[in-house]
């Protein structure tokens, strides 16, 4: 990252720098935690987001 704040570079060139240094050394993930629902909340949501979604119902 030395280079990049030495260089003055195109942005392209800054980007793949970028994208190499976070390829190689990645930041540090957090585990997300996962919400817990209800039943009823669960069936709602798999009613709402899988089942009634737009290619499931004809237009």
């Amino acid at each position: 990252m030395r280079k990049k704040a030495v260089l003055t570079l195109d942005s392209r060139y800054t980007t793949q720098i970028e994208n190499a240094y976070y390829y190689c050394n990645p930041p540090e993930a957090r585990e997300i935690e996962k919400k817990i629902r209800s039943p009823i909340q669960e069936y709602l949501r798999r009613l709402l987001f899988k089942d009634l979604n737009k290619i499931t119902i004809e237009k």
